[in-house]
């Protein structure tokens, strides 16, 4: 299942455009669970499985432990504790409606210490891949922009936002969907991220 919201989350940002620089309606993650339903096969009543499944999950996140809502990848904490052993600045650039939920969900997965810069496109009035958030988030780090290794999973809103900006971008594909893309730097793993800072440049 998460493997699937991977594949298609893309596609749902494409289909809107707006996500991060407002809130995210029901409706909307509705139609994520929708694109995932299709993505497995299931062929049911799916419009209304899919809101079942929404008004579900806020219900689950609330009563459920945190833990068994929501973890990191494994290869996450091993790669934010050998880049802070470097001491490199680290922050965190999100579409998400505020700070105060970046922070918040941060926390739930134990990872807010190691980012003490966080750039929310809903509070900053800029999404990615807009070259704004990016500016804003070299400047919170106070390095020029090709000083700056930017990491995340998302081609268009990370991976070419930061190489417009002047950031020197690292796709993390986890299943392999940009394999036949030979000329952008792919990770299959967080655990190649340290090695990628010990070069004499990036």
């Amino acid at each position: 299942m998460a493997r699937a919201y991977e594949v298609v989350e893309p596609e749902w940002y494409k289909r809107f455009p707006g996500l991060g620089s407002q809130p995210v309606t029901d409706e909307i993650l509705a139609q994520l669970d929708l694109m995932v339903l299709e993505g497995l096969g299931i062929n049911a009543d799916n419009q209304d499985l899919a809101h079942f499944i929404t008004k579900n999950w806020w219900r689950m996140e609330e009563q459920l432990p945190q833990s068994l809502v929501r973890r990191a990848y494994p290869d996450t904490l091993p790669c934010l504790e050998r880049v802070r052993e470097r001491g490199l600045k680290m922050g965190v650039v999100s579409n998400i409606e505020s700070e105060q939920r970046l922070r918040k969900e941060l926390g739930l997965i134990e990872l807010s210490g190691f980012f003490p810069v966080l750039v929310a496109s809903g509070s900053v009035g800029y999404a990615k891949p807009a070259k704004q958030i990016f500016d804003i988030a070299a400047s919170l780090v106070q390095l020029e922009p090709e000083e700056i290794l930017f990491v995340g999973d998302d081609l268009e809103r990370d991976y070419q936002g930061a190489l417009r900006a002047g950031m020197n971008p690292a796709l993390v594909d986890r299943v392999e969907r940009y394999r036949d893309l030979t000329d952008i730097r792919r990770l299959s793993s967080l655990e190649q991220v340290p090695n990628l800072l010990l070069g004499p440049s990036l």
